[in-house]
């Protein structure tokens, strides 16, 4: 799929999401590519979550008076909380790192708590049925939250 039309879709599910207005239940989906809201990326078949982040930023500053700022959040509390399988496990921790670069070099309209976030989603990961005893997680896990300190080191002002 060409960038302009993941676009193009990125923020259809965006305003669909939002439409929703269920305390972030949609937009999470949005977020994690969950049933109609996937979105092919190019190089590795996982969803395109980037494609939906900056919808919501693009979103956000077209629909000023939507409280998109707490959807946010709601979705993210609800992807932490939530983790399923490696492969969304890999998209939630994508996602979080994403919003937290944005954060750092001042283009997320948004400040979210990112070290909550990775706390809570570290607890779910050790009570999960499908990622509690896969060393494969743990090692991704540590792997985004490496990542996630370098990117704030680097744009330390």
């Amino acid at each position: 799929m060409e960038k302009e039309a993941r676009q193009f879709f990125a923020d259809k599910c965006v305003e669909s999401a939002m439409k929703e207005q269920d305390n972030g239940e949609s937009l999470r989906y949005a977020i994690t590519g969950a049933g109609l809201y996937y979105i092919e990326s190019n190089d590795n078949g996982v969803h395109n979550y980037v494609e939906v982040i900056d919808a919501i930023y693009r979103f956000y500053s077209l629909n000023p008076d939507i409280d998109v700022p707490n959807e946010m959040k709601n979705a993210f509390e609800q992807m932490v909380a939530f983790p399923g399988s490696l492969p969304r496990f890999y998209v939630i921790l994508g996602a979080i790192k994403y919003e937290n670069r944005n954060e750092v070099e001042g283009i997320s309209p948004f400040t979210l708590d990112i070290d909550h976030y990775m706390a809570v989603l570290l607890e779910s990961v050790k009570k999960s049925n499908k990622l509690k005893d896969n060393p494969q997680a743990y090692e991704l896990f540590n792997e985004f939250l490496q990542l996630i300190k370098a990117d704030r080191e680097k744009f330390k002002s």
